[in-house]
C-alpha cells in the first residue's frame, strides 16, 4: 500500500491585505484534502520548496521562527499518524487521519450548559440556596429560549463573571415578554 503524500502549502484567495492560508495538503488514492492552518501569510515570504516561512516575513506580530517551529510541529505530527495507521494495518484514508489530528482539540462549550453546571457546583457546595438556584436556573433557561445556543469559552464562565451575572439579573428582577424582533 502506498502511503499519502503530506505538505503544507499556500492556498485560496488573497484577503485585502494580500495575505493568504496556509493548509496541510493530504492526498492519497488519487484525492487530495485540505486541512486549514491558523497561519496567513503574504505570497512572497512562503518557500514552498522547503514549506518554511522565510526569515524576513511580515506575520503580524508572530515571528518566522514561530510560525516554522509550528508548521514543522504540525508536519512531525502529520507523519506520525501516517506511520501509526500503516504499521496498524489501517488504510490511511483522509477521514481516519483528520480524526487522529484534531485529537485534542477544544470542545466548543455552550454557555447555558456552563452556567447550569456551574450553578450546580455552587448549590452541592452549599454556596447557594436552593430557592436561589432555581431562580437563577430559570433565569438561565429563559436566556437559552430567547438567545439560542451561544458558544462560549471555558475561561469565560468565572466565578467572577457568575456574580457579575447574578448582580445584572438582580438589577433586571424580569425578563422582557416581548421577543419579537424590531
Amino acid at each position: 500500500m502506498r502511503p499519502p503524500t503530506i505538505a503544507i502549502v499556500l492556498r485560496g484567495h488573497s484577503d485585502k491585505s494580500g495575505r493568504q492560508r496556509l493548509y496541510l495538503r493530504y492526498a492519497w488514492h488519487y484525492q487530495t484534502n485540505y486541512i486549514v492552518l491558523p497561519w496567513r501569510i503574504l505570497a512572497k515570504d512562503w518557500d514552498s520548496n522547503s514549506q518554511t516561512v522565510k526569515s524576513r516575513a511580515t506575520l503580524g506580530g508572530e515571528t518566522a521562527v514561530t510560525v516554522n517551529g509550528d508548521l514543522s510541529k504540525t508536519l512531525t505530527k502529520a507523519y506520525a499518524i501516517i506511520a501509526e495507521l500503516t504499521t496498524s494495518d489501517i488504510p490511511p484514508s483522509f477521514d481516519e487521519f483528520r480524526l487522529r489530528m484534531g485529537a485534542g482539540k477544544k470542545v466548543t462549550r455552550h454557555f447555558a450548559d456552563s452556567a447550569r453546571e456551574l450553578l450546580q457546583r455552587e448549590l452541592d457546595a452549599n454556596e447557594i440556596a436552593y430557592r436561589t438556584f432555581i431562580t437563577y436556573r430559570a433565569a438561565v433557561n429563559k436566556f437559552e429560549e430567547l438567545m439560542g445556543k451561544l458558544s462560549i469559552r471555558k475561561s469565560v464562565t468565572t466565578r467572577c463573571w457568575t456574580s457579575n451575572a447574578r448582580s445584572w439579573y438582580r438589577e433586571r428582577k424580569t425578563w422582557p415578554t416581548n421577543t419579537s424582533a424590531t
